[in-house]
């Protein structure tokens, strides 16, 4: 096992207390019925994969911007893509800087990528210091725009 990956805890989804999670984009309420009805009358295909490379999304995105399919990167989520983008991105040792309070992963998936987190603190009106986030000298910056949880 990598050294990256061994020294992380194993995740463990908190039990639910109470009616509504606002810490893992959890509905518990269910399915909204209106889009479930909306599905029934849709001709796709629910039950395979996706094409990989999301040719179609990304011609749409070109002709819509007039630029190069190849210029755009697809992902099932944001999560898939940070993985992505730090791992294209980092080499072993290098700094990522970021602001805290922000989303976890960010560190997670610096570190588990061979990469070194800094965090710089919000002031006290959770406004992002940008001198403070320059003076690592850091090859990788996240400035979140929307902050979670700001």
């Amino acid at each position: 096992m990598r050294s990256t990956t061994r020294k992380f805890e194993k995740y463990y989804n908190p039990e639910l207390h109470g009616e509504i999670r606002l810490d893992t984009n959890t509905n518990v309420l269910g399915s909204n019925p209106a889009a479930a009805e909306f599905l029934k009358h849709i001709d796709i295909d629910l039950n395979g994969y996706p094409n990989t490379y999301s040719d179609g999304l990304r011609g749409a995105l070109a002709e819509l911007y007039g630029l190069e399919a190849d210029n755009f990167l697809v992902g099932s989520g944001s999560d898939e893509m940070l993985d992505v983008s730090f791992k294209t991105f980092t080499e072993w040792g290098d700094t990522c800087v970021s602001p805290v309070p922000s989303y976890t992963l960010y560190n997670y998936f610096v570190e588990m990528n061979g990469g070194k987190a800094v965090n710089v603190d919000l002031d006290e009106n959770f406004q992002l210091d940008v001198d403070a986030m320059l003076k690592p000298k850091a090859k990788i910056m996240i400035m979140p725009s929307p902050n979670n949880p700001t």
